[in-house]
């Protein structure tokens, strides 16, 4: 081994060494649990969207107004919540085939000129990390599965994260937060 072997192998498994270290140093996410409440009631139903610099993590709400979410960064964040895609009035968007070659396009059992049925999204909307993991049923303890809940009319700044008033730092580990909605 020559003198210059001598000195630079050391350096190197210390830098590897170093950088192995400092890049697997990850902080342990936050798992956050609680309640959101408007006017002292429950809010039964719809989701919770927590806006980082990272993205969006969303969470839903149990019937007994409870969310759980775990694998959140930590960090201030925004949070929002929506419970219009409950509100028994809002028309929900039916989807039919798109139309495929020529004038009119073809029949098919799925409506005019498709060839099967639309493509099912499933999972959080574009754009939307998945939140946490869901730890419970969202539907809740005592609901039937897949309830979604119960719509509950909030004001609508709360599903607007530029007009939302809910902010929370999420910590290292395990927390508890209460979300009060005021008029």
């Amino acid at each position: 081994m020559t003198k210059r072997h001598v000195i630079f192998a050391p350096l190197l498994v210390l830098l590897t060494l170093g950088l192995t270290i400092g890049c697997s140093q990850k902080t342990a996410p936050a798992k956050v649990s609680g309640t959101v409440t408007y006017k002292g009631a429950p809010v039964t139903g719809g989701n919770l969207a927590f806006h980082t610099d990272s993205g969006v993590y969303s969470a839903a709400l149990r019937t007994d107004g409870t969310f759980e979410a775990s694998d959140l960064p930590i960090g201030d964040m925004t949070v929002t919540v929506d419970t219009e895609s409950l509100n028994p009035n809002v028309k929900k968007e039916t989807y039919v085939g798109q139309s495929s070659g020529g004038p009119g396009g073809t029949s098919s059992k799925y409506g005019k000129g498709g060839s099967g049925p639309p493509p099912v999204t499933k999972g959080p909307p574009a754009g939307v990390k998945g939140a946490g993991k869901q730890e419970k049923s969202p539907a809740g303890e005592d609901s039937p599965q897949g309830d979604p809940g119960h719509y509950v009319k909030i004001p609508r700044a709360y599903a607007d994260k530029t007009k939302s008033t809910l902010k929370v730092n999420l910590k290292e580990g395990v927390q508890q937060i209460t979300l009060e909605l005021k008029d």
